[in-house]
């Protein structure tokens, strides 16, 4: 099973995984953490870099990032990504993502990633378009 650490700007980490156990009960192995504002990237850095030290395994860990570019993608590249062996980073995850991921951490990860941006692209969606497709079929019927 992977495990997985979720890394944002200020507390985005943090809630994600609190509204994921809101709804999934008590999460094992599933880390957040966010950089405040003002506190010092190297030790952002070295953070991020024990946590994931802390919950690595040998199925490998998945880090989700807010935001490509950002500083905690940035210092996931740098500090993690070819540390370990199986690291897979996907920036810019959605909570669906999040759901989906948590859901699937017994399938192999190498083969998840493209399964589980997909279900974050999925969970886009234009809910007024919606609504007004299914009001349109109910006053046809």
């Amino acid at each position: 099973m992977y495990n997985i650490l979720i890394i944002s700007h200020g507390n985005i980490a943090d809630s994600y995984l609190n509204t994921a156990e809101m709804i999934m009960g008590k999460i094992e192995n599933v880390k957040a953490i966010g950089i405040e504002p003002g506190e010092e990237i190297s030790a952002y850095g070295d953070k991020v870099f024990n946590m994931a030290e802390e919950i690595y395994t040998e199925d490998g860990i998945l880090i989700l990032a807010d935001l490509y570019g950002g500083t905690p993608c940035n210092i996931s590249i740098s500090r993690i990504l070819n540390h370990f062996e199986k690291i897979y980073i996907i920036a810019g995850f959605n909570f669906l993502l999040l759901l989906e991921a948590l859901n699937r951490r017994t399938d192999n990860l190498k083969d998840s990633i493209q399964n589980l941006i997909n279900a974050g692209v999925n969970g886009i969606t234009d809910v007024n378009a919606i609504v007004k497709n299914n009001k349109i079929k109910n006053e046809d019927e």
